[in-house]
């Protein structure tokens, strides 16, 4: 009861939060010395975060198809105010391709050609073992995301032939998304930011919207030396854009990540939604991924590094399981 007790409170917060303009204010005096090791004294009590994301199936050598990139900008000011909480605004762009790249066109069964271009503002509030956050994404899905100018570009760059279908990409469409997200940590061995411990943060995650609509539910296992005080890293499709900053002592950490999808409408695959499509492909209604990775904080910066694995999740997909990898970088200050 004390969890839902928690995610109510947590939600009509969520609703009542101050503007971003509030971040002017002048700042309470600290009361934890650990923030003081990691981040030099500021005029005002807030954290800047930048960070930087992509995955791609490029890293792990997979494939070169499907999902096949997604490259994110992000910028979050984090507060230890009453109560603590995250502002973060975002541009990203995801982009998707068939297994056939040398047809002038997507065949009918294989997955078409789309691209997601988009910003994104949302908030958080947290506490130290629950984080509730709600994110909105706004953009186009079509030619305007310029998916085929930066797969081109990025191609030309490796060595790699450009897919010669992108003519026949989805036709131009807005795009709005409403995420939302819970997160819950419980210990299992040991103090977080010091010595070598292990915990458990459980997730739920919905989002609703004219690209994709799904909820999602899973568990994350952490183990390793000063264990960051954050709620630890999900693929960018599964989760909000909120990024902690790095604080207290070093840490270097492992984790790994299993998570369930029931998904009931995805436009890359094609839909009603979408003007003048027509595809003979459909989205499996529920979907499973695994997740491995690593986690190094030292002073300012953050890294992660990760591997994923997700079952087949649409009907022409030709392999049991689909492969991508990626990395986020951030540094605070």
């Amino acid at each position: 009861m004390i969890f839902f007790e928690k995610f109510l409170a947590g939600t009509l917060l969520l609703a009542t939060l101050p503007a971003i303009a509030g971040t002017g204010l002048p700042r309470e005096q600290q009361e934890n010395a650990e923030n003081k090791d990691a981040i030099p004294a500021q005029t005002n009590d807030w954290i800047y975060t930048l960070s930087v994301l992509d995955e791609n199936d490029f890293w792990g050598k997979w494939s070169d198809k499907y999902y096949t990139n997604h490259t994110r900008f992000g910028l979050t000011l984090f507060s230890d105010g009453k109560p603590p909480r995250a502002y973060f605004f975002t541009v990203g762009q995801e982009f998707y391709t068939p297994k056939e790249k040398n047809a002038p066109a997507a065949p009918q069964n294989d997955h078409p050609y789309a691209g997601f271009l988009y910003a994104s503002a949302g908030c958080s509030i947290f506490d130290d073992d629950v984080l509730f956050s709600a994110e909105l994404q706004l953009g186009v899905l079509g030619p305007s995301a310029i998916g085929y100018e930066v797969q081109k570009t990025w191609h030309e760059i490796i060595g790699d032939p450009v897919p010669a279908g992108w003519d026949s990409q989805l036709k131009d469409q807005p795009a709005a998304n409403f995420l939302s997200e819970v997160r819950t940590r419980i210990m299992l061995a040991g103090t977080l930011g010091e010595g070598y411990a292990s915990d458990c943060i459980f997730r739920g995650f919905a989002s609703i919207g004219t690209v994709r609509t799904l909820a999602s539910g899973g568990v994350q296992f952490r183990f390793g030396k000063n264990l960051p005080k954050d709620f630890g890293y999900t693929p960018a499709r599964q989760s909000t854009a909120v990024v902690f900053p790095a604080r207290g002592n070093a840490s270097v950490y492992g984790f790994v990540d299993l998570q369930g999808d029931a998904i009931a409408y995805d436009a890359t695959l094609g839909g009603e939604l979408l003007r003048g499509n027509d595809t003979d492909i459909y989205a499996y209604p529920f979907a499973a991924q695994a997740t491995i990775g690593i986690g190094v904080n030292y002073g300012r910066w953050s890294f992660v590094f990760f591997q994923s694995f997700r079952s087949k999740d649409f009907s022409a997909a030709d392999k049991d399981f689909f492969a991508f990898g990626g990395f986020r970088v951030s540094c605070s200050f």
